[in-house]
């Protein structure tokens, strides 16, 4: 039986009934909340995590991995384990065997959730989140992580001093590639390394297949024809071809990393990297999603995969026309470098200007 997926949360269970449904048997969810047992709120996390299960139809099962042997866990349909200390959770598990019986029963296909530390321990190696973390690890503790994915949750992005400190910790980490921050309206669900997809509200973000291309050359589209319409001739704008086998390309194309967020109405925005080249080459949103954030936060996590390529530096080019995404660039830290780039589009001289960010500012550092 292939492993389950995960559902990493920093905060929210939005979509656990879901999840539980698709992956979960009978039985009942077992809670595992040690991660908050020594914390004033410990008692509310976890009582967070048994509500969103009793919200899924089903029946919680808490337990403290300290008072139950883990083959008391040999019933469990799921596995949810709750916020809190990480380095506490982890150490926890480890100490009474949980963390064996936890690995073998995710390879058996038990579905396994995390809510922040949950999430965090899920990982393979917690040495970052000493950086991160307000909790300290215990001295000489073995901090590897259960190693269920590849993948280390940064939970709380976005929270005021937690951003810089994750900046910072990839810049500092042997492996920044395994590092994933999640805000606390998101939750991520992976089944593989290329296999994932970040929940937020009803907006979904994943990596674009080849049948995205309709919906991603829709958006370019729209897109041009708000954004270009004052120096390029609308007509000729709105008939351009949509040219399918080249958004197609760019999507199979080796060493990019494309990027879709969708919603009820299909592709909403996206952005394509290009990280050996430290270039954000694309990134683009409907207008009629203007106002909800998607586009600012496709910029965040394309810069910050930029940053966990190991570059000190990244670029994109924009029109110098195009006001508005040249307000969204330069409040985010991009700043014009001089170089320009001339050429002709649909008949008519455009100008694309350069941006740069400093990664190393970026990630907290000189």
């Amino acid at each position: 039986m292939a492993p389950a997926p995960r559902f990493l949360t920093s905060l929210v269970y939005d979509g656990l009934a879901g999840w539980l449904g698709r992956h979960a048997g009978a039985g009942p969810v077992a809670v595992i909340g040690n991660a908050g047992r020594e914390l004033d709120d410990g008692d509310a996390i976890t009582a967070m995590a048994v509500q969103a299960v009793a919200d899924a139809g089903r029946t919680a099962r808490i337990v403290d991995v300290r008072r139950h042997r883990p083959s008391e866990l040999d019933q469990a349909a799921a596995v949810i384990l709750t916020g809190g200390d990480p380095f506490r959770l982890l150490a926890d598990l480890r100490d009474s065997g949980a963390d064996r019986w936890l690995r073998a029963a995710h390879d058996r296909g038990v579905p396994i959730a995390g809510q922040s530390a949950g999430a965090i321990v899920q990982g393979p190696d917690l040495a970052p989140i000493r950086i991160t973390s307000p909790f300290d690890p215990p001295d000489a503790r073995n901090l590897t992580g259960l190693g269920l994915t590849t993948r280390l949750v940064l939970p709380h992005h976005g929270r005021p001093q937690r951003s810089a400190l994750h900046r910072r910790a990839a810049g500092d980490c042997a492996a920044p590639g395994t590092l994933f921050p999640l805000w606390d309206d998101e939750v991520l669900v992976e089944t593989g390394a290329d296999d994932w997809h970040v929940r937020r509200d009803r907006w979904t973000t994943r990596p674009a297949r080849p049948e995205d291309a309709a919906g991603v050359a829709r958006v370019f589209h729209e897109a041009a024809l708000q954004a270009w319409s004052a120096f390029l001739e609308p007509a000729r704008l709105a008939a351009a071809p949509l040219d399918l086998d080249a958004w197609t390309a760019r999507i199979r194309s080796a060493g990019t990393a494309f990027l879709v967020t969708e919603g009820d109405r299909g592709i909403a925005a996206f952005a394509r990297i290009l990280p050996e080249q430290a270039e954000l080459d694309l990134l683009y949103t409907d207008p009629r999603t203007a106002g909800q954030g998607l586009g600012r936060r496709l910029l965040e996590r394309a810069t910050w995969m930029l940053l966990c390529a190991g570059h000190g530096e990244a670029v994109l080019w924009t029109e110098a026309r195009n006001a508005r995404a040249r307000a969204v660039y330069a409040a985010n830290g991009w700043v014009r470098d001089g170089v320009v780039d001339q050429r002709d589009y649909l008949g008519t001289p455009i100008r694309n200007e350069r941006f740069r960010l400093d990664l190393r500012r970026f990630a907290g550092g000189a």
